[in-house]
């Protein structure tokens, strides 16, 4: 019986799903759930989010309040490439056990913020917040029914979360990585 892992970085993620477009990922995840319900139950707790929900915050918010000087550094993937990648290692006769699922490029949040306030065309400003009070803010709104941001959250902002050579990627799968500013102009 084959187990996979889906590890993002070096560093574990087990509240990564907070980060993700929650509809997309739900989409995917009960799709895959139809056909391999045990890759399901590994996966739902290890894998990194697909893509942070920054767009709708940019076109709302003439300032932008940033994690710490914005410098933790991100690979995002797009879902369809997860998705891709899912479906080749479920028909794959011998996949590997851990697989780095990462986009083609490394930005600091604050880069990636300019990527996509660029492709909207709009001017914001980015406001460093200092992660403690992240916290304190995330503490005091974290029981909400709906909260804008929880403490998990805060801490994976605290770590970059880069792909490690050490594990295949989307390139071992036959997958090119999307690049961010190619899914954007797309949409």
């Amino acid at each position: 019986q084959t187990q996979w892992a889906f590890k993002y970085g070096d560093h574990p993620q087990p509240h990564a799903h907070e980060l993700s477009g929650h509809e997309e990922a739900e989409h995917l995840l009960n799709t895959l759930a139809k056909t391999a319900p045990k890759l399901v139950d590994e996966l739902v707790p290890k894998v990194l989010p697909l893509a942070l929900p920054l767009a709708g915050l940019l076109r709302k918010l003439p300032l932008l309040p940033v994690f710490g000087r914005g410098d933790t550094r991100l690979q995002p993937v797009h879902v369809e490439d997860i998705a891709g990648a899912l479906a080749r290692i479920i028909d794959a006769p011998q996949a590997q056990a851990v697989y780095e699922l990462a986009g083609p490029r490394v930005y600091t949040y604050a880069e990636l913020l300019e990527v996509i306030s660029n492709h909207l065309g709009l001017r914001r400003a980015f406001v460093p917040v200092p992660f403690g009070i992240w916290q304190a803010f995330a503490y005091l709104v974290e029981f909400l029914p709906r909260p804008p941001i929880t403490r998990n959250q805060v801490e994976l902002m605290r770590v970059d979360n880069v792909a490690s050579p050490e594990y295949p990627g989307l390139g071992a799968l036959g997958i090119q990585a999307s690049a961010i500013e190619t899914v954007l102009a797309a949409q």
